[in-house]
């Protein structure tokens, strides 16, 4: 099971205010931050697991 980190409680935010507050410059942003954090936090998970071969 997946824990949740603060990465993906933002990303959930930022989607939110995109889709409640309207599409605006600035919501806009806050959404592209959120999924550069987001794949800054997964990429190396990736990396490690296709070099170890799996688990």
């Amino acid at each position: 099971m997946k824990k949740i980190t603060v990465y993906d409680l933002f990303l959930v935010f930022a989607i939110i205010l995109n889709a409640g507050a309207g599409r605006n410059v600035y919501t806009s942003i806050i959404l592209l931050c959120a999924g550069v954090l987001e794949l800054v936090d997964v990429i190396p998970k990736i990396v490690r697991l296709m070099k170890h071969g799996g688990k």
